[in-house]
């Protein structure tokens, strides 16, 4: 690890005090993370401490973070480390066909990109492309997981473009949805089809939803489909309704659903009715008698495990299993949307590293870091 600093002989502080941590690091990413072998780890340049653990660094040219806490290396710039994968891929792989499904197919390199969201560390990088299309204009957009030594393997595929599929048309949709509900397919408003919506009746969008909650603000919302009324109509035969529905914890809230055939149904906003607000009121006791039930249940139905929605993964067994009220989460805070919460846990890969997380919760299944802090 070197900077401008430490070439004059006078080491920073706080990368004095990780340099060791960081050099270990740097050679756990190269043996486990696919992504750090797309650089020189012998030519990286230390920046600064962005926080406690997390180290900022430019790696042949490359800058990102060297995290402690997440056991990675998070690089910024994402569009150079695709250069240099796809370089190395044509290289190596070239024209060789993948295995898509039972057949094969040419991966066009021009059109792959890195996920950047995919977790860290991984010993694949995830990425996407497309494959050169065939003859009649068929191709596939494919996920692949990729290493700089070559390797690559389909993850997923969806075939584009079948020339043999019925084309869909507006037309075509509002035909099968008559269909459904045994209904001549309209025609004009001016033939009496009104009454109907163009086909589209509250059987209809109850029968096709029922009770599965539709999303809107990271919160899913079970509709009343019996409240649909449209008052308003757009281009494209959508339809706009003022409705009633609830949320996961069963309290009730004014929604306004718009409903297309090709869009679907999509909530637009949300209200809440009567004595919801009154049982927001007191955030701590919404947070201990529902929130914190059932992300504890998350939690140990994935093996005594939080996982982040940046992928990371923490030991939380002295909460979940041993029912230490000392690593129970904390509650810090809310702002209304999320819990900001406190909460002390290991880091889960081989070297173990007790720290103390600073997490925002507004669903338990995709939990936010905050802050990564050593214990």
């Amino acid at each position: 690890m070197t900077s401008t600093e430490t070439q004059s002989g006078d080491v920073p502080a706080e990368l004095n005090a990780d340099l060791e941590a960081l050099t270990a690091l740097a050679n756990e990413c190269w043996a486990n993370q696919a992504l750090f072998r797309l650089v020189d780890p012998t030519q990286a340049h230390w920046q600064g401490l962005r926080g406690p653990g997390e180290h900022l660094v430019e790696v042949e040219g490359v800058s990102g973070v060297l995290n402690l806490g997440l056991r990675a290396f998070v690089p910024d710039d994402y569009d150079a480390l695709t250069e240099r994968l796809r370089a190395k891929l044509v290289e190596l792989v070239g024209d060789r066909p993948v295995s898509v499904g039972t057949e094969n197919a040419e991966v066009d390199w021009t059109t792959m990109a890195i996920v950047e969201d995919a977790p860290q560390p991984a010993r694949t990088i995830t990425v996407t492309a497309s494959s050169v299309p065939d003859d009649t204009g068929v191709y596939y957009d494919l996920v692949l997981d990729t290493d700089p030594e070559g390797g690559v393997a389909v993850q997923s595929h969806e075939r584009v473009g079948d020339p043999d599929a019925e084309l869909v048309t507006e037309e075509t949709i509002l035909a099968g949805i008559a269909a459904e509900v045994g209904a001549e397919v309209p025609a004009t408003a001016d033939e009496g089809t009104e009454a109907e919506h163009g086909g589209i009746t509250a059987a209809y969008l109850g029968d096709y939803y029922g009770a599965d909650p539709v999303p809107f603000e990271d919160t899913g919302y079970v509709v009343d489909w019996t409240t649909w009324a449209p008052d308003q109509q757009a281009d494209g035969g959508r339809l706009g309704s003022p409705m009633t529905g609830h949320d996961q914890d069963g309290r009730e809230f004014a929604l306004y659903v718009w409903f297309g055939p090709a869009t679907g149904a999509r909530i637009v906003s949300a209200a809440p009715v009567g004595g919801a607000e009154e049982a927001a009121a007191d955030p701590r006791a919404v947070f201990e008698a529902d929130v914190l039930p059932r992300w504890f249940e998350v939690c140990r139905s994935r093996g005594s495990t939080l996982e982040t929605d940046d992928g990371a993964r923490y030991d939380v067994g002295r909460w979940v299993d041993d029912a230490s009220s000392d690593h129970s989460p904390e509650l810090l805070d809310f702002d209304g949307r999320a819990f900001l919460v406190s909460l002390r846990a290991f880091t889960g890969d081989e070297v173990r590293q007790e720290v103390r997380l600073r997490l925002l919760v507004s669903d338990v299944e995709r939990v936010r870091v905050d802050a990564v802090e050593p214990v």
